[in-house]
């Protein structure tokens, strides 16, 4: 999984050293979109024996902008701030997700190629390259690879 380092609103943008993904004993876990996905990722620092249900559970309200991306059990879960678990089909034994800004752009480089990080990586640079809210430098955790 991975993020970019951009935080951004309607009128200013800066990178900032605070990670949007982490690894949180047998879970991948990153968000988009609002920084309360920061409460949920502290939430999975201190408790990693949690299921994702448990941690979404244990949140609270999110901020109606919030996007999350979870990675258990080999599944690819995806949730907004109504906690809505979606869980990702697999294709041809394959499954890969995005969220945030650039989640087309990097959709689209996955679709053509998703086979460990220097296809996750060239995702993070496909939509830093074709979004204006994506910037490197860019923070992989987890994977096969690792």
């Amino acid at each position: 999984m991975g993020a970019d380092s951009l935080s951004s609103n309607d009128t200013t943008c800066t990178v900032v050293d605070t990670p949007k993904v982490g690894w949180f004993g047998d879970k991948l876990i990153g968000y988009a979109g609002s920084w309360d996905g920061q409460r949920v990722l502290e939430i999975a620092a201190r408790n990693p024996e949690l299921s994702y249900a448990e941690i979404l559970f244990r949140s609270g309200t999110l901020d109606k902008d919030i996007s999350l991306l979870c990675v258990e059990n080999g599944r690819i879960i995806s949730s907004q701030n109504d906690k809505e678990m979606l869980v990702r089909r697999r294709r041809f034994g394959v499954s890969y997700d995005a969220i945030g800004a650039g989640a087309p752009h990097a959709l689209g480089a996955l679709y053509a190629s998703h086979t460990g990080e220097h296809s996750l990586r060239l995702a993070l640079k496909a939509a830093a390259e074709h979004n204006p809210f994506v910037r490197a430098p860019f923070r992989v955790v987890g994977g096969p690879w690792r």
